[in-house]
């Protein structure tokens, strides 16, 4: 976005209507995203173990 290169040319989801209305898309480093993936996992409840389908 910055560097003003089309980006639909580089296959990117975001376009231009869009990009208009929210500005540019914030892309959320590796680490910072991955600490609130292991909250929201810490927070599913405990479910008991289910036995495994087998197909006949």
């Amino acid at each position: 976005m910055k560097a003003r290169a089309s980006l639909e040319g580089a296959g990117l989801y975001w376009n231009s209507a869009c990009l208009r209305e929210i500005g540019a898309p914030r892309f959320w480093p590796r680490r910072e995203l991955q600490r609130v993936i292991n909250r929201w996992r810490r927070s599913l409840p405990d479910t008991p173990p289910q036995p495994l389908p087998v197909c006949r």
